[in-house]
């Protein structure tokens, strides 16, 4: 398959309780494995050899914009040292 023809697609309405996923590209093939929030429940190899999978999670608390970052937990010195720089910032452009 060429790489302009693999292509992911993400699907979800309001009332639905699941979010469905399609996808042949390498990269987010891996990560919706990796992903313990998705499940896989199709999945298989095209004639050339690419892989693809269709995938589901609760859609409760999906958001399609923070759908495809990671998130990491912080530190509380992490979150103390943001919280640092966003004040210093914030007196910055008060002054």
């Amino acid at each position: 398959m060429m790489r302009s023809e693999q292509e992911t697609t993400i699907t979800y309405a309001a009332d639905d309780e699941l979010v469905k996923a399609f996808t042949c590209l390498p990269r987010d093939l891996r990560k919706f494995k990796r992903d313990k929030r998705w499940a896989q429940i199709a999945g298989g190899t095209y004639k050339d050899g690419t892989e693809w999978g269709e995938f589901t999670c609760p859609s409760d608390g999906f958001n399609p914009v923070r759908a495809a970052k990671s998130s990491r937990p912080m530190t509380d010195e992490q979150r103390a040292a943001s919280a640092a720089r966003l004040a210093a910032a914030r007196e910055a452009v008060a002054s």
